[in-house]
């Protein structure tokens, strides 16, 4: 079983192979081997190498290396014109089993949208949902951190390899999400974005969800480009109305009057993938914000300080002489109680 790994992906390395390529003649030899007594011997030595180096990479970081014929690569990429010939992933792989939704948008996020998107994430979360987003500032990091202040399944979806957190800021999440969820790629350890990298990380994001929520977006952005490659593959797509002047919902409103369907709360989101309706702990989209006490302590002295002025993550680690981890899981859990907020690269109380 090895040696048949080991040939597939010493075909998937072959230069110029491409996934339409590679999946084109896999549909047409149902034999690796014969496939690879088929290349002309120093092609076949390149591919052996490329395919020992992408194997140590992964190795070097703890990665796994899914190929499309393994049992736990995503049928849903097989979808796609173009299912990528192998994932390498860090966390949870068993997320990728689980039912998943797609929450994205842009990144110049208002404080209305990063609530939303960390209130329905929390709700899908509660529901049994994993969570699937590209781990952008905006909408999809606010997600993510919805997700993971409810303990639940979240899955990042990368441009880059899954070792480099893209932004490079966002290497804290990044973390987390490694720790209590997965990360995703297509791309080789190590790698860094390049051109392309970015739409090709959108149609696995659209693939992966059962349907694809778009909580803000402005004109012509990635987030409306993923909701276009789910429609494409017959996925179901909702959208968060916003207000007709604010352009971070410019894009989601054009959405909801092309067709996509208007969301409102987490009910909506279920009906879409036909999935039971639970009510969750977690609020209403159209429900005010929430305003618990916060119980522990660290929360109630964050938030105290937060209500003085806004302060960066690094500037909130330094002042409580702790770990960024902890200040991170104590500002989720305040935002998605909607006591605090995200602006840029600071925090602020609501």
């Amino acid at each position: 079983m090895e040696e048949d790994r080991k040939a597939l992906l010493t075909v998937a390395c072959v230069r110029r192979m491409g996934p339409v390529r590679f999946r084109e003649l896999l549909a047409r030899s149902g034999s690796v081997e014969l496939l690879l007594a088929e290349l002309p011997t120093a092609e076949r030595r390149d591919a052996e190498q490329r395919a020992r180096h992408l194997t140590r990479n992964a190795d070097r970081v703890g990665a796994t290396l899914l190929l499309q014929r393994d049992h736990g690569y995503p049928s849903a990429l097989l979808d796609l014109e173009d299912p990528p010939p192998f994932l390498f992933s860090l966390g949870c792989v068993s997320h990728l089993e689980m039912p998943m939704v797609a929450i994205v948008g842009t990144r110049e996020a208002t404080g209305y949208g990063e609530r939303i998107a960390s209130r329905f994430a929390a709700s899908l979360a509660d529901a049994g949902i994993a969570v699937v987003s590209g781990l952008a500032r905006g909408i999809d990091t606010a997600a993510h951190r919805g997700v993971l202040a409810r303990s639940g399944a979240t899955v990042a979806v990368l441009p880059s390899g899954v070792d480099l957190p893209c932004p490079p800021r966002h290497r804290t999440i990044h973390a987390e999400i490694v720790a209590r969820g997965l990360v995703v790629s297509e791309h080789e350890c190590g790698s860094t974005p390049r051109r392309g990298s970015f739409p090709r990380r959108n149609r696995l994001i659209a693939a992966l969800g059962a349907a694809t929520i778009v909580v803000e977006a402005g004109h012509r952005s990635g987030a409306q480009l993923t909701a276009s490659l789910a429609i494409g593959i017959g996925r179901p797509v909702g959208a968060v109305p916003g207000a007709i002047d604010s352009p971070a919902s410019v894009g989601t409103n054009a959405l909801i009057r092309d067709g996509a369907t208007p969301v409102v709360c987490v009910e909506d989101i279920l009906a879409l993938i036909g999935a039971p309706v639970v009510r969750s702990s977690a609020q209403p989209a159209t429900s005010p914000a929430p305003q618990p006490m916060v119980a522990d302590e660290i929360g109630t002295r964050l938030w105290n300080r937060l209500r003085r002025e806004s302060a960066s993550l690094d500037v909130l680690v330094t002042e409580f002489a702790t770990s960024p981890r902890e200040i991170l899981q104590a500002l989720t859990k305040l935002e998605v109680a909607g006591l605090v907020r995200s602006e840029a690269s600071d925090y602020a109380a609501n």
